[in-house]
Formats: C-alpha cells, structure tokens, sequence
C-alpha cells in the first residue's frame, strides 16, 4: 500500500547545526559517539505523532495560507519555498497563491486533491504543485553555487516537510496541515478564480473557492 504521510506545517523551521569532538588519540570513540547519536535520532523520529484528533473541529478544512504561515520558513526567498523568486534585473517573477489544508483525522485516511485556477481568457491560469514539483519549480529558478547550497538545501527540506506531496496520498490520524502552492508568472492574470476539493475515504472533506481580483 501506499506509505503514510506525517504532514504538519505547524512547525518553526529551524536550522541544523553539527559539531563533533576527538579526544586525543579518540577517533573511534568519536565515530562510535556520532553512531550512536544517529541511532537515537532516529529513534525518537519514529516516535513521532500528530496531535490527537478534535471531534468539535472539521476533520478537513482550506484556507488562505497567513503571512505568519508562510515566514515560519524564513524571511526570504533564497530560503523559503513560499516566497516568490526574485532577480535583480526583473524583481519578482512569479506569483504565489498558497493555501494551507487542515487535517483533524480520527483514524487513517485515503486523500484526494483537486485543484485548479482558471484564468481570464488568452491568460494561462495558476498552476496548483506537489512537493516533487515544486522542487522542480525551484530547482529551475535558484542559483546553484557553494554559497547559496545550505540555503537551498533548507528550501527543499521545507518544501517535504510542508507541502502536499502528492495530489493523491494517505494522511495519518490526527491534527496536522500542508501547504498547496499555486504559481503563475509576475503579475498573476486577475481575475483568477481557484477552486480546491480535498476528498477523504473516512469522511467529510472541503471545498475552497476564490476569486483574486
């Protein structure tokens, strides 16, 4: 079957720092300290869990992503995946649309996500991304040298750990929330009408609609 999802977008992004020690004449106690570290890291991971589910709140549920949302990744784009790309000599050149989905799951659920922007006509519409395309979305905008590597390494670490990864997945029981980019080139065409429909096999699911003008 397919492989269960822990989405949570809840989460600070933080950053990861490594530091290691050699006692004099200790490299293998070095190694075996750095293993052993690993082991419990992973450990702990696996133990891992969503908060519990809330049979007062919506067990699906769309919204327009905040400001405070989106900055929990960083402050700008060279770091954060909801930020829109920027050059020096054209400024901003796409445009985002983010939307955030809740989940509040008494067991294990099958979703299915429908998403799409329509746009006046002549105009291309939005384009709605997974977690796979948006890293390739970026992956075509950023610039790849040693200076900018941590940088975009933290983009894509954010980009798995907060976007829908896939229009089509399983969601593990509980409280949690992914992201749902929609992008189109700087200025997006107004007015632009997207429409979401997040079904669930256990239950209720939700329907967003929104006209940007």
């Amino acid at each position: 079957g397919r492989p269960f999802f822990y989405i949570t977008a809840s989460m600070k992004h933080s950053s990861y720092r490594h530091s290691s020690g050699v006692e004099s004449g200790g490299v293998r106690r070095s190694a075996l300290s750095i293993v052993f570290a690993v082991a419990i890291a992973t450990f702990l991971g696996s133990c891992a869990s969503l908060p519990q589910y809330d049979p007062s709140l919506p067990q699906v549920s769309i919204v327009r992503a905040t400001e405070s949302d989106i900055r929990q990744f960083g402050k700008i784009s060279s770091e954060n995946p909801y930020i829109e790309p920027r050059t020096l000599l054209r400024g901003k050149t796409d445009e985002f649309f983010i939307l955030r989905i809740d989940f509040n799951l008494p067991e294990n659920a099958e979703i299915t996500i429908v998403a799409k922007a329509e746009a006046p006509a002549g105009k291309k519409p939005a384009k709605a991304y997974s977690a796979p395309e948006f890293r390739d979305f970026w992956n075509a905008r950023i610039i790849k040298d040693n200076e900018n590597d941590a940088l975009n390494q933290r983009k894509y670490t954010s980009i798995d750990r907060s976007c829908v990864p896939s229009f089509d997945f399983r969601q593990k029981a509980g409280r949690g929330s992914a992201f749902l980019p929609f992008a189109s080139e700087n200025p997006m065409p107004r007015p632009m009408l997207f429409r979401v429909e997040v079904s669930s096999s256990i239950g209720p699911g939700a329907v967003y609609e929104f006209t940007l003008e």
